[in-house]
Order: C-alpha cells, then structure tokens, then sequence
C-alpha cells in the first residue's frame, strides 16, 4: 500500500492500489519480517502536565489531594498497574504520515 501524504512527494510516487516500484517499497514501507525488541526500562522520562480547575464558588473548588490522586491513577493506567487495565479504553491511532524524499 503506497501512504504519501505530501502533494510534491505523492507525485514522484503515484500511487495506484498496492503497487510499489520494488526499490520504494523496501525503502519506504517497512517490511513485515522485522521484528521489534524490547529494550529494558533504564529511565522514567517525565511529562510535564498542568491541571486547570475552574470554578465559580468555593463550594465547586476541587481539593490538592483529589488532583494528586488523579494523577496518580493516570500515571497507573498509562503504565497499565491497575487491576482493570483490561478495561482500560485506550489506543494509539496513526493520524498523518509523512515521507521526505531525497535523492541526495
């Protein structure tokens, strides 16, 4: 399958179904027969996040300890620590791809 996002490089490509010049397909698709191994976990890389509570009266206004605790429970799910991971509804989509092409 030929996925060419660019204008200026879907036409050095042209696209027609699933065929590929064979040269492009290896350089361009990734084949199937490699496999991916998993490297071990040597650091924790942190995301910065902000939490923005807004509210009218005080009455509506959240506790710290209700922002740490979700937190807390992001950082277990992302991590897949909690007991219903399997329920857990998440999954990565790919959203654009795109090729630079050089002759070069």
């Amino acid at each position: 399958m030929c996925i060419v996002s660019d204008p200026l490089i879907a036409q050095d490509f042209r696209c027609h179904g699933n065929h590929l010049i064979p040269e492009q397909s290896e350089t361009v698709v990734p084949t199937s027969n490699q496999t991916q191994v998993q490297k071990p976990l040597t650091a924790i890389t942190y995301i910065p996040i902000v939490i923005h509570v807004l509210y009218n009266t005080a009455a509506q206004n959240i506790p710290d300890a209700q922002i740490y605790a979700q937190v807390d429970a992001l950082n277990k799910d992302f991590a897949r620590l909690n007991a219903d991971t399997i329920n857990t509804p998440l999954s990565f989509r790919l959203w654009q791809v795109r090729y630079l092409y050089s002759s070069v």
